[in-house]
């Protein structure tokens, strides 16, 4: 982004320290890494009275409309306004629950040890907009039923998400995605690979086809020993959740340290093929 554009982004901010900025579009294959260099200036800039909700900014991907990326200092402050609603989304698997599994549509107290625990091991986040619609009137309908309880009623910083992002771009009446990631991963284009993927899936009918019949083909007994790698952080009965972490697994950047490594020789090439016949293309991030 040119300076002078930088410096009118800064411009629209609120006089008081915003905790979500939306700016303008980030190119994923080549724009994050600057951008990663923009979002720690803005949280340099709040030092002094830094938001107790935490500071993000969040921009549509480029190159794929609908898909809103939000870049966060940390994992906490990332999940402080989304991990209730991946929870309630997804559920939770046993690895990331610090226990049991938590099954989806649940809304999670803020202290519950499931959200604490979750919170502290997930690394970027994927929602497609309605889901989130629809987790944020369960949430406040869950609020009025406690008599208004702090630690079930929305808190700010979810609120604070969703008056800036979700709840505007969910008035256009279009599909969109909400994928997130850390500045103190070690590999942002790790995570940031693996959550655009998702966003592909979602929101690219041809690129969903395609996996939903590369997966569709595969014996059963490989499909199962694919849930069975999964499993452990994910609902192994969602089979629509299975499809799409499976092929952002096998595509994603540094796929070699993913839950499905040992499956690369067979399926990664392979997919890339089929995507590529109804030319569709998994962004890649620099």
């Amino acid at each position: 982004m040119p300076i002078v554009c930088l410096l009118f982004a800064l411009l629209l901010l609120p006089a008081a320290h915003a905790e979500t900025v939306v700016r303008f579009p980030v190119r994923a294959a080549d724009g994050i890494a600057a951008w990663n260099t923009k979002v720690a200036y803005g949280i340099r800039l709040r030092e002094a009275a830094y938001p107790s909700t935490g500071y993000r900014e969040c921009a549509e991907v480029a190159e794929l409309n609908g898909a809103y990326l939000c870049a966060n200092r940390n994992r906490l402050e990332m999940a402080a306004g989304l991990a209730r609603a991946s929870a309630y989304i997804e559920g939770i698997g046993k690895e990331l629950s610090g226990g049991l599994p938590v099954a989806k549509g649940q809304i999670l107290s803020l202290d519950s040890p499931e959200i604490a625990a979750y919170s502290a091991g997930v690394l970027g986040y994927d929602l497609k907009g309605p889901d989130l619609v629809a987790f944020y009137g369960a949430l406040n309908r869950a609020c009025t039923d406690s008599g208004a309880a702090p630690n079930v009623c929305p808190s700010a910083a979810e609120k604070e998400i969703f008056d800036k992002l979700i709840l505007p771009r969910a008035s256009k009446g279009q599909g969109f995605v909400v994928i997130t990631y850390t500045l103190d991963h070690d590999s942002y284009q790790q995570v940031v690979s693996h959550e655009i993927l998702h966003a592909q899936y979602f929101l690219r009918p041809a690129y969903a086809a395609a996996v939903d019949k590369f997966w569709a083909a595969l014996p059963e007994e490989e499909r199962e020993a694919i849930r069975y790698g999964l499993e452990d952080y994910y609902d192994r009965t969602d089979e629509f959740l299975m499809k799409n972490e499976f092929q952002a697994h096998v595509l994603m950047y540094r796929a070699e340290e993913s839950l499905l490594a040992m499956y690369l020789p067979s399926y990664r090439e392979k997919l890339f093929g089929r995507l590529a016949q109804v030319r569709e293309t998994p962004l890649q991030v620099k």
